[in-house]
């Protein structure tokens, strides 16, 4: 039915061109043209028509749900897939971490927090300090980012910044609590240090 409507849409076009054409003819020619612009506004009148058929018949697509609320949780896992509890827990953390900083990552580990008792996790990564505090703090703070805005009950992240020996010289903590006042989109990571909840710099270990 919707492709009858649509050709009738089209012959009725084509048929007002051609009236349209034999109107401007006999106007030219000073001939009668009444009847050529009644069938002008005849073919028209058909084809609107028409083309009012074929948009019932044709209503607009629905968009697959199910299809979009995949999409959207795709992009939110942010390529690094979704924490699945609680054994997915530490390869979620390594991922996340692997990502935010490829070359300095070394390993991780994920623990119960012992000082709650609903189940919080607290989770450290250590990492190839970049040898300036400034040069650490813009390394690590997406990290925080994304794993405080996972669904991981996260109760702390703890980053330790390490030379090649695995000597610690600079550690960053935050809580969650912390993480939750800060807006992500407009945080400039030149303030982390004034936001974490506890941090150890090596006396040695130059701002920038």
């Amino acid at each position: 039915m919707s492709t009858a409507f649509m050709i009738l849409a089209l012959l009725s076009l084509v048929a007002a061109a051609y009236f349209a054409i034999r109107f401007l003819l006999a106007l030219v020619r000073k001939q009668e043209c009444k009847p050529y612009a009644k069938k002008v506004a005849a073919s028209l009148a058909v084809g609107v028509a028409a083309f009012v058929g074929f948009g019932l018949t044709n209503p607009p697509a629905q968009p697959d749900t199910a299809t979009s609320k995949a999409s959207t949780e795709s992009a939110a896992s942010d390529e690094v897939g979704k924490p699945d509890a609680p054994d997915g827990w530490e390869a979620f953390t390594e991922r996340v971490a692997k990502k935010e900083m490829p070359s300095n990552f070394r390993r991780i580990s994920v623990t119960p927090d012992l000082s709650t008792a609903d189940g919080k996790i607290i989770v450290s990564i250590h990492y190839k300090t970049r040898a300036s505090q400034k040069a650490d703090y813009a390394l690590i703070h997406s990290t925080f980012e994304k794993l405080f805005q996972s669904k991981m009950p996260v109760s702390e992240v703890v980053l330790y910044g390490e030379l090649d020996d695995g000597t610690a010289v600079i550690k960053s903590m935050m809580t969650a609590k912390t993480a939750s006042a800060i807006n992500w989109e407009r945080f400039d990571w030149r303030e982390l240090p004034n936001v974490l909840d506890d941090k150890m710099v090596n006396p040695n270990m130059p701002k920038e």
